[in-house]
């Protein structure tokens, strides 16, 4: 009787445990670790677009350091161009014949050494004259230098074709205080006007016809 009570119960231990054992939880086949696909691929999405900013950044940015480059090397060329054209101007000024007779030819004489002077009146053997003047006979015109005999400071003509703004040598003074307006000062038969750059113009006259017989342009 004891050892079918003994069997019986090794039995009901033996079904207790199997049935124990089919109720246990699945193994979980995930490593821990891993990820979903979709986190990976949305992560480089973000990497590429990040790489594609920081690039079209880069790239935008070089493009305007060139054209901020080709803009100031354009402005220094721009102002060599100009500047080499005002050279050039000046050295044209003052190495060619003047051929207009008028107020701004004779004003021009003014500061010139006696080389350019023989350019720009085309005359390169004047006769000396008085007070170490110079007389250039075909246009009429005589110039004294300063004392130290750097540049031209008096200019003298008597040439009834010179056009002073309209008066000329043989014309009544009138004629000419019309164009410059009062003389500064008017005595002894000379009549001066002041003109810009420190320049001053003198009208000689006739003292019994008052008409004009010479004109100067001095450096004051």
């Amino acid at each position: 009787m004891k050892k079918l009570v003994l069997a019986g119960t090794t039995l009901l231990l033996s079904v207790a445990l199997m049935g124990c054992g089919n109720n246990a939880a699945p193994a979980d086949n995930n490593s821990p670790n891993d990820e979903p696909a979709s986190t990976e691929q949305n992560a480089a999405d973000d990497n590429q677009a990040s790489d594609q900013d920081a690039t079209a950044d880069d790239n935008q940015a070089s493009d305007q350091d060139t054209t901020a480059d080709d803009n100031q090397a354009s402005d220094q060329d721009t102002t060599a161009d100009d500047n080499q054209a005002s050279d050039e101007e000046s050295t044209s000024d003052a190495g060619k014949a003047i051929t207009e007779n008028n107020l701004e030819k004779y004003t021009a004489l003014i500061g010139m050494t006696e080389e350019e002077v023989n350019v720009a009146l085309d005359e390169n053997d004047p006769a000396t004259i008085d007070e170490g003047g110079l007389n250039y006979i075909v246009p009429g015109i005589r110039v004294w230098m300063t004392k130290d005999g750097e540049h031209v400071d008096q200019v003298f003509t008597n040439n009834y074709s010179a056009d002073f703004k309209g008066a000329h040598v043989g014309d009544d003074l009138q004629k000419f205080i019309d164009a410059f307006g009062e003389p500064v000062s008017n005595e002894n038969g000379t009549a001066e006007f002041s003109l810009d750059n420190g320049l001053a113009l003198q009208a000689h006259c006739d003292e019994n016809s008052n008409s004009v017989v010479a004109v100067y342009i001095i450096e004051k």
